[in-house]
């Protein structure tokens, strides 16, 4: 994407700068901390690496060697080194938060992992500091798994009160949910179409109905039974036997169901248009204490996602022969996007649906 591209840019300009003064180990860092959120982890690890041993004493400087290397599925140098961290500093979120990861039987297919020395680190972990936000996705999981309802709502709430998912992020999930029709199955396969959503079902009680079942965790067994027993949704028996991709077989099964008209809610895998204030998605999608790789580097651009469901469901209405709708539909993505700034952006998918309608 053009915002990741950018990011890169200016890595090797802040390398050459940050190596070049006087070896200072906080540049040596800084510049790690760049790749890291451009998500080029291979290239963050050894900067990371050389600043840890420059700083023996900064637990940070060790926490985020740890990190790197685990999400390079290195666990046992970031066992290592987040033990590191723990020993300078024992009370620290970022360290337990890593060792919770690397620990975790389903993030991590090292021969020591362990869900009990998992769950213990991500408590620990939020009891350290209760506003990190990395800690309590950590927490969040694990109590889904456990049963451990109260932790699991404390979890999603804090999300938003500590504001760990950025305004703009809340908005589009409130959209989303808005637009979806009574008792919705709604499939995500994300963590900012995941999180926000429950967080707003918790804290607010808001669109309850809707079932929200995140299409990649619905590969590990446990959770499917869970989705099962909390919105009575089918999981046909055996699929972990018969089937390299659970998710897959059980979303196929729904949506074949679903097409008999024989499934008892409605599955959606995108939101229709809606009205909203092109004002409310526009702004930071990471909040800065956000150590995401992922969610740094992808940066979506929530309103280029609206105008491209607007421009989708106008180009729908198109082929339906619904000329006149199509046009009211076009013509308010073409004031949406004015309105957040980024028509230029968008104006290829609105004048091809233009086009279209000229056409009929």
């Amino acid at each position: 994407m053009n915002q990741i591209t950018i990011g890169v840019a200016v890595v090797p300009m802040l390398l050459t700068v940050g190596l070049g003064c006087a070896g200072d180990p906080a540049d040596t860092l800084a510049v790690g901390l760049e790749y890291y959120r451009a998500n080029r982890l291979e290239d963050a690890l050894p900067l990371f690496e050389r600043s840890k041993d420059d700083m023996p004493r900064s637990a940070n400087a060790h926490a985020w060697h740890a990190e790197t290397a685990r999400r390079l599925n290195r666990f046992g140098e970031a066992e290592e080194s987040a033990r590191n961290a723990s020993a300078i500093e024992p009370c620290n979120s970022f360290a337990h938060t890593v060792l919770a990861a690397t620990y975790h039987p389903a993030l991590s297919d090292w021969s020591f992992s362990n869900a009990d020395s998992s769950w213990t680190h991500a408590l620990a972990a939020v009891e350290c500091d209760p506003s990190d936000g990395n800690a309590r996705i950590a927490v969040w999981a694990e109590a889904l798994r456990r049963g451990e309802r109260n932790i699991e709502d404390e979890a999603l709430r804090s999300l938003l009160e500590t504001e760990f998912i950025p305004r703009a992020v809340v908005q589009f999930n409130r959209w989303v949910l808005r637009s979806l029709p009574d008792s919705a199955v709604l499939i995500t396969d994300g963590d900012w179409d995941t999180y926000p959503a429950l967080a707003l079902q918790v804290a607010e009680g808001f669109r309850q109905d809707v079932a929200v079942v995140n299409a990649h965790m619905l590969n590990l067994e446990w959770y499917a039974d869970v989705m099962n027993r909390r919105h009575d949704v089918p999981i046909p028996p055996g699929t972990w036997s018969i089937s390299e991709r659970p998710a897959d077989h059980v979303i196929g099964l729904w949506r074949a169901v679903s097409a008999s008209g024989e499934f008892k809610r409605p599955i959606v895998f995108a939101a229709t248009v809606s009205p909203l204030s092109a004002s409310d998605f526009i702004g930071a999608t990471t909040s800065p204490n956000d150590r995401s790789a992922v969610r740094i580097a992808f940066n979506p651009r929530f309103p280029n996602l609206i105008v491209y469901a607007a421009t989708m469901y106008a180009q729908a209405l198109v082929e339906g022969g619904r000329a006149t709708e199509a046009l009211d539909a076009v013509r308010w993505a073409e004031r949406f996007a004015t309105e957040a700034g980024v028509a230029d952006e968008v104006r290829e998918s609105t004048n091809h649906v233009r086009q279209s309608i000229d056409e009929l």
